[in-house]
């Protein structure tokens, strides 16, 4: 291929990935140890995000440390109205697996963490908010944000 054709196909392929994510907006709950600067979901086109049960969805959450962190720790939540119940994570040790972070993490750097989630296919089809947290090794909030879901 001419250089050319190269350029294109990489543009191409950027282009495409750029049209199947979103920058969420994304509500705070709490994060202690860090600030979010931005949640992404690379399968969604529009808010709230639709997300088919069984299948497995992706994206990644950009977020800068205020304090040295050891450990992390991955937990997700499916609320409904004052009802939240736990959701599968696949890797519960943020610093292990495809994506991981760099454990331990430094204060005042800016970490960009993959997000996995099966939607499990017994999940009823309704409108969530989606709470993600990281937490450390003391069980705290480094990050909490809550995403709005629509299972279908």
């Amino acid at each position: 291929l001419t250089t050319m054709m190269r350029s294109a196909a990489i543009l191409l392929v950027a282009f495409v990935a750029g049209c199947y994510s979103l920058q969420m907006n994304f509500h705070d709950c709490g994060s202690k140890e860090a600030t979010v600067t931005a949640v992404v979901a690379t399968e969604c086109t529009a808010e709230p995000c639709s997300v088919a049960r069984g299948s497995t969805y992706h994206g990644y959450v950009n977020f800068t440390v205020n304090q040295d962190i050891d450990e992390v720790h991955s937990v997700l939540h499916g609320g409904l109205g004052i009802f939240s119940l736990p959701w599968p994570v696949a890797v519960p040790n943020a610093c292990t697996g495809n994506g991981a972070l760099p454990c331990p993490l430094k204060a005042g750097q800016t970490y960009s963490y993959k997000l996995d989630m099966d939607c499990p296919s017994f999940a009823p089809a309704l409108r969530i908010a989606a709470k993600w947290e990281l937490k450390d090794s003391h069980h705290r909030d480094i990050i909490c944000f809550t995403i709005p879901l629509q299972i279908h």
